[in-house]
C-alpha cells in the first residue's frame, strides 16, 4: 500500500472518531453539568475511592462507609435507579455504563472565551449491588473492565488545543496523584483553566467511546483489512469482481450433501447464504419478518459446517438470543460461545465456559462418525426427479413450439375469465404448428376487443428474423357489424325531451337540445334520478298520449320535490340551523334526496287496532321541526 493511501486512511480515521465524539457540546462527557442521568455526588477523598476500586488490591466498598452530598433517602432513591440503569444497558447492550467519575478538568472554548466547560477526567468502570428491601444496603464493586480517560475530552483537546493528557495505558502505571500531577503539566499553559478533585458515580450511556478506542488501538489492522480499506478510500476491494454471485437457476444444481442449512429458505435467501460461503461480503437489507434472522443462522449453520469460526456482532443482546435460540433448538448450542459483556465480565467463567464448549464439540464429532454419501443419496434422487420436472415442464415442445406451462397458464386464464367450456374433436392435434394454433386463435380473440367489426380472411404470415427467431404477421380484412350498430341504434339513439313549444320553426329539435344541456343545475339537481340506488321500478308506455301523461307527472314530482328541498334549506337559514350531511357534518344545504335517505327504516306498527310509528329517532325528530306542518302531521299520526 502506498504511502499516500496510509495517510488518506489515517485522514479518514481521524473523520470517524470526530463523528463519533460528535460536535455537540451537550454531551455529558462534554459538559457534565448537563448530565441527565443520576448522579450520586460523594465527599470523601479521590485518592481513596481510586485505591479501594483500582488494582490488584480493589475490593468491595459499602455505601455505608460513603460520605455523599446527598440525604440517606435521597441517596437510596438514587442508587437504585443507577443499578437499574446499569442493568439496563448490561442486558439489552452488552456494556457496563456505571462509572466512578474522578476529577473533572474546568476549561474554556478557543472560539468563545467565555464559555465555560466542565468535563470528567478519569472514568472507573464500578459495578453496585444492593441487598435488603425495606432497609436496602449498596455496595460498590470493582469489575475487570479497564479505567479510561475521557475519550471525547482527549479528541477534543488535541483536535483543539493540540493538548495531549496521558493515555490509557499509563493510568495503570501511575498513582492517582501522580496521574492527575501529569494532567495539570499538560493544560499548564491555558489560562483559567483548572482541575477540580471530585468524584461522583453516574451513568453514560454512549457506548462510543469505545468505538473511539478501537479506532485509536487499531490503526495499523486497518490500514490493511481490504474491507476497511475499500470504505476509507471509497475504493472496491480486489476480490469483489472475482467472485461472481451465484444466480437463482443454479441454487438447484448444488450437491444436497454440502448443504448445512438448518431453517427453509427461499430463492433471495438461498444467495445471500451462498454468497457468505464463497467469502462475498454483502449487507442484507428486509422489513421484518422477511427471514433476516433465519438467514443469519443459515449462514452460521453454513459455515461452522466447514469448519469455520463465525462472530455474531449485535448492539443489543435481545438479537444475540435471537440467533442463539434458534441454534439451541436444533440442538448446535454446544457450538455456540457466548462473549456477551454479562459471561466475559469474570475471566473465570470465561475460561470454564470455552473449556465446556471444546470438550462437548470434541465429544460430538467422535459420536457423529457415519457414512454421508449414503445418507444423502435418496435427497439427491429426488433433488434429480425434482429438477427433471421443471425442465419437462419448460420444454417448447414441436411443431407447436408451446412448452406444457404456457399451455397450462392459458387454460387457467380462461377458467378465470369464466369463458364457457365446449367440447369439440380435432384430428391431428399433434401436428399442429404454432402458426396454425395461431390462425384457429387470433381472429376470435381480436373481435373480442372490437365492439362494432368483424374479421374476415384472416392470414398468418411467417417470417424468420435475427438469430433464427420467428415472428408472426397477421392479416385480415375489417368490415362493420351493420347488425349490431342498428340494433343499438334502436335501443340507445333516443332521449326524450318534452317542451310546450309546439311550432318547430319558432323552437327546433337543436334548439331544444342546445338549451336542455345549458340547464346543467337542473341536471346536477335531478341527476339521482338516474342513479341505480335511487331507482324504485321501470314501465314502458308507447301510446303518445301516455307518454305525455307520464312526462307531466315526471314533471309535478320533480316540481314538488325541487319545492321541498327549497322549504326545508329555507328554514333551517331562517333558524340558523344545520343537519349532518352524508359525511356526518352540519350542513345549510342538505339535498331532500339524503332527507328521503334519513327517513328509511321509519315504520308504522299496529298493536289492537292503535298505529304506532317506529325508528323516529331524535335526529329524525329534528329535520321534521324544519319541513312543514303536513309532514310533521304525517309522522305523528295528528
Amino acid at each position: 500500500m502506498s504511502i499516500s493511501d496510509t495517510a488518506a486512511i489515517q485522514e479518514k480515521i481521524k473523520i470517524w472518531k470526530k463523528r463519533l465524539a460528535g460536535d455537540s457540546n451537550s454531551n455529558p462527557l462534554i459538559d457534565f453539568r448537563k448530565n441527565k442521568k443520576p448522579v450520586i455526588d460523594i465527599l470523601i477523598s479521590s485518592s481513596l475511592l481510586y485505591k479501594k476500586l483500582v488494582g490488584e488490591e480493589s475490593s468491595p466498598f459499602p455505601f455505608n462507609e460513603i460520605t455523599t452530598k446527598q440525604s440517606a433517602t435521597e441517596r437510596i432513591k438514587l442508587l437504585d435507579e443507577l443499578r437499574k440503569g446499569a442493568r439496563s444497558s448490561l442486558e439489552e447492550k452488552g456494556f457496563n455504563s456505571l462509572f466512578l467519575v474522578l476529577g473533572t478538568l474546568i476549561w474554556f472554548d478557543s472560539e468563545k472565551p467565555q464559555e465555560k466547560y466542565v468535563s470528567p477526567i478519569l472514568l472507573i468502570p464500578v459495578r453496585l449491588e444492593k441487598k435488603g428491601r425495606k432497609l436496602p444496603e449498596f455496595t460498590l464493586y470493582p469489575t475487570d473492565d479497564d479505567i479510561s480517560v475521557n475519550f471525547i475530552l482527549v479528541n477534543k483537546l488535541v483536535d483543539e488545543f493540540n493538548i495531549t493528557l496521558p493515555d490509557s495505558d499509563r493510568i495503570q502505571k501511575l498513582s492517582y496523584e501522580n496521574f492527575i500531577d501529569a494532567v495539570r503539566s499538560a493544560i499548564a499553559k491555558q489560562p483559567h483553566w483548572q482541575i477540580e478533585e471530585t468524584a461522583h458515580i453516574t451513568l453514560f450511556q454512549d457506548a462510543k467511546a469505545a468505538m473511539i478506542q478501537d479506532l485509536e488501538q487499531n490503526q495499523d489492522k486497518i490500514a490493511n483489512h481490504p474491507i476497511l480499506q475499500g470504505l476509507a478510500l471509497k475504493r472496491t476491494p480486489d476480490n469483489f469482481n472475482k467472485l461472481a454471485i451465484p444466480q437463482e437457476q443454479e441454487l438447484d444444481q448444488i450437491n444436497p450433501s454440502l448443504i448445512y442449512q438448518i431453517h427453509d429458505a427461499d430463492s433471495s435467501q438461498q444467495v445471500v447464504i451462498e454468497a457468505a460461503k464463497i467469502g462475498l461480503s454483502c449487507i442484507v437489507q428486509g422489513p421484518p419478518g422477511t427471514g433476516k434472522s433465519q438467514t443469519i443462522v443459515n449462514i452460521i449453520t453454513e459455515l461452522i459446517g466447514k469448519s469455520k469460526k463465525v462472530l455474531v456482532v449485535a448492539e443489543k443482546q435481545t438479537a444475540l438470543e435471537v440467533v442463539f435460540d434458534r441454534l439451541k433448538k436444533s440442538k448446535l448450542e454446544d457450538a455456540c460461545l457466548n462473549l456477551h459483556h454479562q459471561v466475559t465480565t469474570k475471566a473465570k467463567d470465561f475460561f470454564n465456559e470455552l473449556d465446556q464448549t471444546i470438550t462437548k464439540l470434541s465429544e460430538r464429532n467422535q459420536t457423529q462418525q457415519r457414512d454421508w454419501d449414503t445418507f444423502f443419496k435418496p435427497l439427491g434422487d429426488y433433488q434429480q426427479v425434482l429438477n427433471d420436472h421443471v425442465v419437462g415442464l419448460h420444454k417448447q415442445e414441436q411443431p407447436l413450439n408451446k412448452s406444457a406451462f404456457d399451455l397450462y397458464g392459458q387454460i387457467l386464464r380462461l377458467k378465470r375469465e369464466e369463458t364457457p367450456l365446449l367440447e369439440f374433436n380435432l384430428s391431428n392435434l399433434q401436428d399442429w404448428s404454432e402458426s396454425r394454433l395461431l390462425e384457429a386463435k387470433i381472429p376470435k380473440e381480436l373481435e373480442s376487443q372490437l365492439k362494432y367489426h368483424k374479421i374476415s380472411e384472416v392470414k398468418i404470415i411467417e417470417k424468420e428474423i435475427k438469430d433464427k427467431k420467428v415472428i408472426y404477421k397477421v392479416v385480415g380484412e375489417l368490415r362493420e357489424n351493420q347488425e349490431l350498430i342498428m340494433e343499438n341504434q334502436n335501443s340507445c339513439g333516443r332521449f326524450i325531451l318534452a317542451t310546450n313549444i309546439l311550432d318547430t320553426t319558432e323552437l327546433p329539435a337543436s334548439e331544444i337540445l342546445r338549451i336542455y344541456k345549458q340547464q346543467q343545475s337542473s341536471e346536477r339537481g335531478f341527476r339521482f334520478i338516474k342513479d341505480p340506488l335511487f331507482f324504485a321500478d321501470s314501465l314502458f308506455v308507447k301510446n303518445p298520449e301516455r307518454v305525455e301523461t307520464m312526462m307531466m307527472l315526471m314533471g309535478l314530482c320533480l316540481l314538488v320535490y325541487n319545492l321541498g328541498q327549497r322549504q326545508l334549506r329555507s328554514s333551517l337559514k331562517t333558524e340558523k340551523a344545520t343537519v349532518k350531511n352524508q359525511l356526518n357534518k352540519p350542513t345549510e344545504r342538505p339535498t331532500l334526496r339524503w332527507i328521503f335517505q334519513c327517513f328509511q327504516g321509519v315504520h308504522i306498527l299496529i298493536i289492537q287496532g292503535i298505529p304506532r310509528i317506529l325508528n323516529l329517532t331524535e335526529e329524525r325528530y329534528q329535520i321534521l321541526q324544519f319541513l312543514p306542518d303536513s309532514c310533521q302531521k304525517y309522522y305523528s299520526l295528528a
